[in-house]
């Protein structure tokens, strides 16, 4: 466990270097909300199991994951953050009954259940010199779990804490059912997110299949923008207002096929990414870009829909 442990923060230390790499112009907006004031955090205890995303968003924990929950705050320079692990005194759960997994009270880690657990909240608290600090956790199935990533427009550098919203139907087999929000996810230090989407279309297996199904759009939360930014974001090269009810990007997560062809299935279970990796361009690699404030003197206007 201890093992797992320290290669869990030499990772995330080498994330953070990466965080304060090159680029001046709107940097400092770039990591807005990293403060001194401590927050419970998750990282994966084994982060060789998915490289590149070693950070956890509480809400989006799948069943037989194993995590380790840590009480963190940051300091150093807006350029360059340092990520400190805090010694919590104990960590505690509202999951009395351990519906949702294994909790160590001694040092946080977490190994949900093997099976659904229904999608309920609970609350784990870090507690240290007298003070209690809490967030929300839930156990999903195993679902979709989409990876991606948020930059800033002009530095390419990470956005933290950027809010990301994703809509269905809510009842997906029914087009003309309500649209609502199915899943959020916040944005780690380092830029990147994993979010546990219903996978509510596991028969899909071609792309004309995924096309021709009811769709899951995503936009930035408006309300809950970093500081220092617009409500304004670029997702395949198409520019839209964060927030919006009607102006929203299409999500379609590729695998690669056996012919190198991209394969979108947007509603298949499984690891997908929202980024492909073989463009190096954020504007067009589908890397969600958000636009600081001190590029524009104005809120860019919206180029249009991809729907």
């Amino acid at each position: 466990m201890k093992h797992g442990h320290s290669f869990a923060i030499g990772i995330l230390a080498l994330a953070l270097a990466a965080c304060g790499g090159s680029g001046d112009g709107g940097s400092k907006s770039s990591v807005v909300g990293l403060t001194s004031t401590p927050r419970v955090e998750v990282v994966l205890t084994d982060p060789t199991l998915d490289p590149g995303y070693p950070y956890m968003d509480p809400l989006s924990i799948q069943t037989g994951d194993r995590v380790q929950f840590q009480l963190v705050n940051y300091s150093g320079t807006a350029e360059s953050p340092t990520r400190n692990v805090i010694s919590a005194d104990t960590f505690a759960t509202t999951d009395s009954l351990a519906v949702g997994g294994v909790f160590s009270p001694s040092d946080g880690v977490f190994a949900a259940a093997s099976t659904d657990t229904g999608g309920r909240n609970y609350v784990v608290t870090a507690r240290y010199g007298g003070q209690d600090y809490s967030t929300y956790y839930t156990v999903q199935p195993r679902q979709i779990r989409l990876h991606g990533k948020v930059l800033a427009e002009g530095t390419g550098l990470p956005v933290y804490n950027a809010t990301i919203d994703f809509y269905g139907l809510r009842n997906p087999l029914d087009s003309s059912s309500q649209t609502v929000v199915i899943a959020t996810v916040h944005t780690a230090v380092d830029g990147t997110y994993k979010v546990s989407i219903p996978a509510f279309n596991d028969s899909v297996t071609t792309a004309d299949e995924a096309n021709s199904a009811p769709k899951i759009t995503f936009t930035v939360r408006s309300s809950a923008l970093p500081d220092g930014y617009y409500g304004s974001f670029i997702y395949k090269s198409t520019r839209f207002d964060a927030g919006s009810t009607v102006c929203r990007p299409n999500l379609l997560s590729g695998i690669a096929s056996s012919d190198d062809s991209s394969v979108f299935l947007p509603f298949k279970s499984g690891e997908r990414f929202i980024i492909d990796t073989t463009d190096a361009d954020a504007s067009t690699n589908g890397t969600i870009v958000l636009t600081p404030k001190s590029l524009y003197d104005t809120k860019p206007d919206p180029d249009g829909c991809s729907f």
